[in-house]
């Protein structure tokens, strides 16, 4: 469990709060499915605040993307469609999940 001075906090947050393009050593599509996991938890529990967070988490995420609108799997890598397809998934399923 985390320390409760670290609960809610995204290794993405203090860029993107600055307006800086995230850079972390995290996958983004590994956090996309932990934001889905977070926000579906909190359905399935009926607990809001996990579902806002999730919705948050999910919401940062997607400002990491390119500005070519692609998700980058690391530096100096470029496009990588199959990268993408990866990321579709948890993304469609966080919009079916926030109808």
């Amino acid at each position: 469990m985390l320390p409760s001075s670290n609960r809610g906090h995204h290794p993405f947050s203090d860029q993107l709060a600055l307006g800086r393009r995230a850079q972390s050593p995290i996958q983004p599509q590994g956090e996309a499915w932990n934001a889905l996991a977070v926000l579906r938890a909190g359905q399935v529990f009926d607990n809001p605040a996990w579902v806002e967070q999730g919705r948050r988490l999910m919401h940062q995420l997607i400002k990491v993307q390119n500005d070519l609108g692609y998700f980058d799997e690391g530096p100096h890598h470029g496009p990588s469609m199959k990268y993408n397809q990866v990321m579709l998934a948890p993304m469609l399923l966080f919009v079916d999940y926030t109808k």
